[in-house]
């Protein structure tokens, strides 16, 4: 079964302050979470093993609960820019910068500058780029070149 969701719309509602509040409709929320769960399925897909919920260590791990948080950050943040900007300094500044922080974070998770770790403490398998590495500078056995700076040609 695909994981193809971080947060949900509870937990966006809760997260922003919304629960009970019938001015606020789960239409408007489920924009924000879907656009959130697929910011962090795009950003996962490039490097991890999808889905993440068929590795048995996913479940109850570090990287299930940061992943849910990050989601309902994203989710929150887009909503109070898209929905409520200029409705107070303060709450445009806070919701700003959740929004730049959560990306940020993506975009480490996505680059490999920060990873996922399992329930049993070990980084989620991530996909073979097939790209090799280098492997240090040529040695003293290489043939001479065949031209130098000062060749014309």
């Amino acid at each position: 079964m695909a994981l193809d969701s971080f947060t949900t719309l509870a937990l966006v509602r809760d997260a922003a302050g919304f629960t009970g509040n019938t001015d606020v409709t789960d239409a408007t929320i489920t924009l924000d979470v879907d656009a959130a769960n697929a910011q962090l399925i795009s950003a996962l897909q490039s490097r991890y093993v999808l889905p993440l919920n068929e590795d048995s260590y996913y479940s109850g791990s570090p990287a299930e609960d940061w992943l849910s948080k990050l989601a309902t950050n994203l989710a929150v943040a887009n909503l109070y820019l898209r929905e409520f900007v200029g409705t107070s300094d303060s709450l445009d500044y806070r919701m700003t910068d959740l929004f730049r922080i959560s990306n940020k974070e993506v975009a480490k998770l996505q680059s490999g500058e920060m990873n996922l770790v399992g329930s049993d403490s070990n980084i989620l398998p991530v996909k073979d780029s097939g790209l090799k590495a280098a492997n240090g500078y040529p040695d003293n056995t290489a043939d001479a070149p065949e031209f130098s700076m000062s060749d014309t040609f």
